[in-house]
């Protein structure tokens, strides 16, 4: 009896063995303890509250995203309004999900700032490298400059792309209306259409409370391709509502349409505007924490507002830093231009392309971090040639004939 047995066991040994060739072991390490997690948790014990957050961006509740920052929560034992379920109830969807929303964007009404007392959520959370394009029209710069500005919370610390704000207990008259003020950090769009080729229906819609922004100039600019060529055009956004706070665009039936987006008029000012022509411009810079990135924690200037974007290795993998601004530009039609990253160290990021020619449609540069060495992103700018003859061939790599 013993005999076959020992027959099975060697097999099964046999079959360990071989299927063990080609295996590297090596070790998973779960992420060290978060700052910015902790600082809730010292904050709500400070007050004699229990420590609660809502973490950004906020999901239907069946998202991967989540898991994002589920293990902080449970390794700080902070405890959060939103998490993860396989299934979700249509008591979540509406009363967590839809209701707080819009906060993923900046937004922090009257309304959501109840409803986080009643739930007793004593802290926000924004997880900036779980920030897809989807869950906002702006960058998330647009969103933290608002946070940073708003009288209804205050920031308590920031670690590893995770920033924490405490909800104040209570907000006067007057910090209430200028909660709903815009900011003036630029807000470049992170939904953009292109539809090719040209068609008329160009259907979009972004959750947005408009009417809430009290600077206005929130809507759609669009190209219009006419026989005299494109044209860009743009039209206010119709406001949203608590119930129904989707701002969508009606496009018109006498033109096609090459590109649709969700902007913010103010950051036009480069931009050509329908009926005008703006003056050419000969340099622009992009500040690096207003355009879209995906990895990277985003730094403040002496301003105390988002500025740049700190990559570590290690940490950060070898990316596309930032690209942007995704808008047309009022550049001289023809004229070259040359794009530059710039960094500190300097040289620590390459521009894509390396030049651009005005006239050729939206902007769209790019800076590539190759994640050798730790690097900050200041922004992108955009030198005309023969304005800084240096700059130019610097980046270009060539001469000028």
């Amino acid at each position: 009896r013993a005999a076959p047995a020992l027959a099975a066991f060697a097999a099964v040994a046999a079959a360990a063995l071989d299927s063990s060739r080609g295996m590297h072991v090596g070790t998973c390490l779960l992420p060290e303890s978060n700052r910015a997690w902790e600082a809730v948790k010292a904050d709500a014990e400070a007050r004699g509250l229990v420590p609660k957050a809502l973490a950004l961006p906020v999901w239907p509740g069946d998202s991967s995203w989540s898991s994002v920052y589920m293990h902080s929560a449970m390794q700080s034992g902070v405890r959060t309004l939103n998490g993860y379920a396989a299934v979700t109830r249509p008591e979540y969807v509406e009363g967590v999900f839809h209701r707080f929303e819009t906060m993923t964007e900046g937004d922090f009404t009257d309304d959501q700032a109840a409803g986080l007392r009643e739930y007793g959520v004593t802290a926000v959370i924004l997880q900036e490298n779980a920030f897809p394009a989807k869950v906002s029209p702006f960058p998330f710069g647009a969103t933290l400059a608002r946070f940073l500005q708003n009288p209804r919370l205050k920031l308590l610390s920031a670690d590893g792309g995770t920033w924490a704000f405490a909800v104040k207990d209570s907000a006067s008259g007057a910090d209430r209306a200028g909660a709903a003020d815009t900011t003036d950090f630029p807000e470049y769009p992170t939904k953009i259409w292109h539809v090719d080729p040209p068609v008329a229906e160009a259907p979009a819609k972004v959750r947005s409370f408009a009417e809430l922004r009290r600077g206005g100039g929130y809507g759609w600019l669009y190209g219009a391709e006419t026989p005299e060529g494109t044209q860009w055009r743009r039209v206010e956004a119709g406001a949203g509502t608590p119930d129904d706070p989707w701002v969508r665009f009606v496009p018109p039936g006498d033109v096609a349409i090459s590109y649709l987006a969700y902007v913010h008029f103010g950051d036009l000012a480069l931009g050509a505007e329908e009926g005008k022509d703006a003056p050419a411009t000969t340099t622009a810079f992009f500040k690096a924490a207003a355009l879209k990135h995906d990895f990277g924690q985003t730094t403040l200037g002496e301003d105390g507002m988002p500025e740049g974007i700190r990559f570590e290795p290690g940490i950060d993998p070898p990316c596309v830093a930032a690209e942007g601004p995704g808008m047309p530009l009022a550049l001289e039609d023809g004229r070259e231009y040359a794009v530059e990253a710039v960094g500190e160290p300097a040289g620590a990021f390459a521009a894509q392309p390396a030049t651009i020619r005005g006239g050729s449609g939206p902007v769209d540069a790019r800076a590539v971090w190759d994640g050798r060495a730790p690097a900050t992103l200041l922004g992108i700018r955009l030198v005309a040639a023969g304005e800084n003859d240096d700059a130019f061939l610097q980046n270009t790599n060539t001469k000028r004939k």
